[in-house]
């Protein structure tokens, strides 16, 4: 079954969409936890996206899913704050800037060992952490103390230190928000879509020089962000959830990174106006996204990506690339 002929068309997309589920207890017969049951079994989801619950209720649930999945499901949980953000009873710890105000990597090393240790004890296998965009304008909201600071000495540091403990204890980490969030603004005329409205080389020296960090201290995973930067990208004010010249020109071809990329949430009410539920999928996609994460619907879009393959609008040969990349890591 890992070889990809033996995947049907859908079965292979659907290893690239990943959906969200609640860890609170739920009886085998309630309608939700059915959904989720069809989704992993008839549907061959190919991740979950998990958010509350307690330890034992989220393992029992998880257990239940791997159990009904003919792959086994990689499930992700943002631990910005720790498991414990996610998870009642799990730890909680302080937020990057925290860290960074210490400096210590030993520190984050060990704090990281801690959530790597309880999310795999869970059945979670990769965090959607760490946040990795450089805070260039102290009073941006967006970012506050998520960020690790300004100082890209001081964030490549704390990267390494955060993503070898997690590495350490068998969890897979994902650097966010590409192409970065600390120095964005309101696009005139588009509100809520945001762009870095700044030279090229300020971009490249600074925001994306944060994620070049991240690779190379070996993230797994890059999550994209809803982020336009027309002075990287000959002017066009697509963001980088489908423009192909940050998703694949940027990040794949000039900052060099061979793992996984996911797109952030696609089921925002903004991206679905824009672009429509099932065509931003497919446009996120071709962009360069192997993930597609969270979209409105996950079986319209399976069927949408699918349908994309057979008309020729997206070669067969880069869903196999995607799952193949997806595959290994599980």
């Amino acid at each position: 079954v890992y070889k990809r002929q033996g995947l049907t068309l859908e079965k292979k997309v659907a290893q690239l969409v990943c959906s969200d589920i609640a860890g609170e207890y739920r009886s085998e017969g309630d309608s939700l936890f059915q959904t989720w049951v069809r989704l992993a079994r008839d549907h061959g989801l190919g991740m979950f996206v998990l958010y509350g619950g307690t330890p034992r209720d989220v393992a029992h649930l998880l257990n239940r899913l791997q159990e009904e999945a003919e792959i086994p499901i990689l499930v992700s949980a943002d631990f910005e704050g720790g498991p414990g953000q996610q998870v009642v009873g799990a730890s909680e710890f302080p937020a990057n800037m925290a860290f960074s105000a210490v400096g210590s990597e030993e520190l984050m090393h060990r704090a990281a060992s801690v959530m790597a240790v309880e999310g795999r004890a869970m059945g979670i296998h990769l965090t959607y952490t760490p946040v990795v965009d450089i805070s260039t304008q102290p009073q941006n909201p967006a970012q506050s103390v998520r960020s690790f600071g300004g100082d890209l000495d001081l964030l490549g540091r704390m990267v390494r230190a955060y993503v070898s403990g997690f590495h350490e204890n068998g969890m897979l980490t994902t650097a966010k928000h590409f192409p970065g969030r600390g120095d964005i603004e309101i696009m005139p005329g588009n509100p809520p879509w945001t762009w870095i409205n700044k030279p090229a080389h300020a971009v490249e020296e600074q925001d994306l020089q944060a994620f070049k960090l991240a690779i190379d201290a070996g993230v797994d995973f890059v999550m994209s962000e809803h982020i336009a930067i027309p002075s990287v990208t000959e002017g066009s004010e697509l963001p980088a959830s489908v423009e192909p010249k940050l998703a694949t020109g940027w990040l794949r071809d000039r900052l060099g990174f061979q793992g996984i990329l996911t797109s952030d949430d696609l089921w925002y009410e903004h991206v679905v106006d824009r672009f429509g539920a099932e065509e931003v999928a497919v446009m996120a996609f071709e962009a360069g996204h192997d993930i597609i994460l969270k979209p409105e619907d996950p079986v319209k879009t399976i069927g949408a990506l699918a349908a994309a393959v057979r008309s020729g609008r997206i070669e067969e040969a880069r869903i196999d690339d995607a799952v193949r990349r997806i595959l290994t890591l599980k």
